[in-house]
């Protein structure tokens, strides 16, 4: 009788883990088919917009970095479904899938990386101590996802777990730097144009006052989807560690890379010469040596370079916006150009030039 017994309660347990295990499957397909699917969709919407701002343009940083997001989680949403739809019963092609899915994860990792890392660097007025510290913990990030690939081969699904929570850890602590960043910038910036009397050609908005609309709005949802993927690798089964990552990770991408098309377009809106007046650009207030080294300059280069590709390209980060309201207001003064004719600038860009080679007469 007691044997009966314990042969019915071992069947019901088995009975009850296979239950569980079917469950995770069929769900952990579904995520992964909401993922393909979703980025699909998305890049089909953008598609005509990615064409003319990023295929179409000279190549840089932005555009390396972009295909890299975009398109590696295209094709990581696609090899995560592979290991998890029977398509082969091979060993050698699942543990191929396995390793290619990690690669790929890396890659996506340094776009998405690599563009939020360019945009804090470019709007914080290239503040090194800032960007070192956001490198190191970009660093540690992809050194603990190198760190996953051993533990895909062994059943160690606590782990497996662990070095998920760390990775979402990182990224919590990276996107709190950044929006911290972004959020003390862009604060200061809306503080000053509000008493900014000049003149913005095509109704365009200064760049910190576009990030304080979208990036903060990206950064908060990366933050708190790092948060919930943080607290759920602890609370919920192993099996189901990392339930809705691969969600999570084409809903970053997607935030990214539309915030990147918005940049480029904004920039695309900017460069026309009937919308725009002539003015500095950031290499002009740079303060590089021709002199000094090969090192030295190939730096500042790229520090130019990322400023132009995403920061503000007519405001280099250094002007005082202060000290430049109050001169300009010291000269409309001394010119007497009053308010009616800062307000016919914005319609009439023409007269304004006109107008003040008339009153330096």
């Amino acid at each position: 009788m007691a044997s009966n017994t314990s042969s019915y309660v071992s069947d019901a347990s088995s009975q009850s883990e296979a239950v569980r295990d079917i469950a995770a499957e069929k769900v952990l397909t579904a995520v992964m088919t909401a993922a393909l699917t979703l980025i699909i969709y998305d890049t089909t919407l953008v598609f005509s917009d990615e064409l003319s701002l990023i295929w179409r343009r000279k190549w840089g940083l932005g555009t390396f970095l972009y295909l890299l997001a975009r398109y590696g989680t295209f094709l990581q949403s696609f090899l995560n479904l592979l290991l998890w739809v029977p398509i082969s019963t091979s060993i050698t092609f699942f543990y191929t899938t396995i390793v290619v899915s990690v690669c790929v994860n890396l890659v996506v990792g340094i776009g998405n990386e690599g563009i939020l890392l360019a945009i804090v660097y470019a709007v914080s007025g290239k503040n090194i101590r800032i960007i070192t510290l956001l490198l190191i913990l970009t660093a540690t990030y992809l050194g603990c996802a190198i760190a996953i690939l051993p533990f895909t081969f062994i059943t160690t699904p606590i782990v497996f777990s662990t070095l998920l929570s760390v990775c979402s850890t990182i990224v919590l602590v990276t996107g709190a730097i950044s929006v911290v960043v972004m959020l003390c910038r862009g604060w200061d910036a809306y503080s000053v144009s509000r008493s900014w009397d000049v003149v913005h050609l095509g109704h365009n908005q200064p760049l910190l006052i576009l990030l304080i609309q979208q990036v903060l709005f990206l950064l908060s949802v990366i933050f708190i989807w790092s948060l919930e993927a943080a607290i759920n690798l602890q609370l919920l089964d192993p099996k189901f560690a990392g339930l809705d990552v691969p969600l999570g990770d084409v809903v970053t991408t997607i935030l990214i890379t539309r915030f990147m098309l918005q940049l480029r377009h904004r920039q695309q809106a900017q460069a026309a010469p009937a919308l725009s007046l002539p003015t500095l650009s950031t290499a002009q207030f740079s303060h590089r040596s021709t002199t000094g080294n090969g090192t030295r300059s190939a730096l500042s280069r790229i520090s130019d370079h990322i400023v132009e590709e995403f920061g503000e390209p007519d405001m280099p980060p250094n002007i005082d916006i202060r000290n430049s309201h109050e001169d300009s207001q010291m000269t409309q003064t001394e010119k007497g150009l009053g308010r009616s004719q800062t307000a016919m600038a914005e319609e009439y860009p023409w007269a304004w030039i006109e107008y003040s080679e008339m009153a330096n007469y």
